[in-house]
């Protein structure tokens, strides 16, 4: 995938290094068959470069159950190449990627608490945990299925997550934890230092944090508490996201566990974003669109609290991967979900190598996130725009590429596809 072939139309293009290697000049085509070629090489002096290579795009959070079939190509659409499908059956994610979707890992159904809450108990193959024995029967399904790893929900007992934990690793899964400080029924089981410690390998949510930043005060109010609604208990998490502080002393403590055991955050900011937006929207954010008893200010200092600690966590050297919590029941689609999380972070002001360092995890990131290689090099997203700022904003797609072959090409892009001469 490197020489061009004979009757390929090609344009000029910037094939990007997320990860502090060199950019390159390289022209991109595609010939007839739908062969792409990616040329390095210095482009012809005058020549307007307005495209952007960017490699093996990935979601580390999403819910492929319950997702009709078609969904797989909004996530190719929006060049999407990888995606970790954080609770739902295995067997359903592997049959779900396909040709026109992107490569999927499962992490199967999530475990939480015995008897699960009536709020849990038909959502994405949840599991109710009672003792450790129930933990190795659902590894040894896990591993049988070839998933990724496993998922603990906000209600798993904790006493039983290091043992989880050391039980994944030793059957070579990762563990994902979402702690969901401020869902149902409770505000906090475990907090989010003790999981990082006890050695989960992501936390899910940028909520998940709450209970390890919230003022005293307000985490004595809120564990007193058991709420029943979802829009109270989001209510809940923007309240004491008003209030943290994200330059004091529990954020500090908190970056320093992420940074010395290397965990990796996946903060999903595009549901919290919409659940603040003035429209209705479906699923879990239409409910506490219906539902929310906090003021517009509340909303508003909540939702600038997450996007700036993500941007200072990032910014003292913890991982962060771009997630989106696409699913079927959140309210928050596949591939226009993509766009909408990258936007937020440039917003809130990343720059653009920070984001595609979330959106691109490098090889030990993505080794931990459990997301696999898919062919480097061969693998990408050309997006279109003047400048890389604009074309990020826009996420204006022209042309995805998997395993050197086009998956996705836009109408108006201009590769254009002609016949290779005999």
């Amino acid at each position: 995938m490197t020489e061009p072939l004979p009757g390929t139309r090609t344009v000029p293009a910037v094939q990007l290094d997320p990860h502090g290697g060199q950019d390159r000049p390289v022209t991109v085509g595609v010939a007839g068959g739908g062969t792409v070629t990616l040329t390095p090489g210095p482009w012809t002096p005058g020549e307007e470069v307005a495209h952007w290579v960017i490699p093996d795009l990935a979601d580390a959070h999403v819910h492929v159950t319950g997702m009709p079939r078609e969904a797989a190509a909004g996530f190719t659409a929006a060049g999407v190449l990888r995606v970790r499908d954080l609770g739902g059956e295995v067997a359903h994610t592997r049959a779900w990627g396909g040709a026109e979707g992107p490569h999927v890992v499962s992490f199967g159904g999530q475990l939480d608490q015995a008897p699960l809450h009536p709020h849990l108990s038909p959502a994405l193959g949840a599991t109710g945990i009672r003792h450790f024995g129930e933990i190795a029967e659902h590894l040894r399904d896990l591993a049988a299925g070839g998933a990724a790893g496993m998922k603990l929900y906000y209600g798993f007992p904790p006493e039983l997550v290091e043992p989880a934990v050391r039980a994944a690793h030793e059957a070579g899964l990762r563990v994902a934890c979402h702690l969901g400080t401020g869902t149902l029924p409770g505000f906090s089981r475990i907090r989010t230092g003790r999981a990082i410690e006890a050695g989960v390998d992501s936390i899910e949510h940028v909520h998940s944090l709450t209970a390890d930043l919230v003022p005293p005060d307000l985490l004595d109010s809120f564990l007193r508490d058991t709420i029943e609604t979802v829009g109270a208990a989001f209510g809940r998490v923007f309240t004491a996201w008003s209030r943290i502080d994200v330059d004091g002393d529990g954020a500090r403590r908190l970056i320093d566990v992420f940074l010395r055991r290397g965990a990796v955050l996946v903060p999903t900011l595009t549901p919290f974003a919409l659940m603040t937006a003035e429209e209705a929207g479906t699923g879990l954010v239409g409910i506490f669109s219906r539902q929310r008893s906090v003021d517009r200010h509340v909303l508003d200092a909540g939702m600038a609290a997450m996007l700036e600690l993500v941007k200072v966590m990032n910014q003292a050297g913890v991982a962060v991967a771009l997630g989106t919590d696409s699913a079927n029941g959140t309210g928050v689609g596949p591939g226009a979900s993509t766009a909408h999380e990258i936007r937020l972070l440039l917003e809130a002001g990343l720059g653009e190598r920070e984001v595609l360092r979330m959106a691109c995890p490098s090889p030990a990131v993505a080794d931990r996130l459990g997301l696999p290689e898919i062919g480097t090099g061969k693998s990408f997203v050309v997006l279109s725009g003047r400048t890389l700022r604009e074309a990020m904003l826009a996420w204006n797609v022209a042309m995805v590429v998997r395993a050197g072959d086009v998956v996705h090409l836009a109408p108006d892009a201009p590769f254009v596809a002609v016949p290779a001469r005999p």
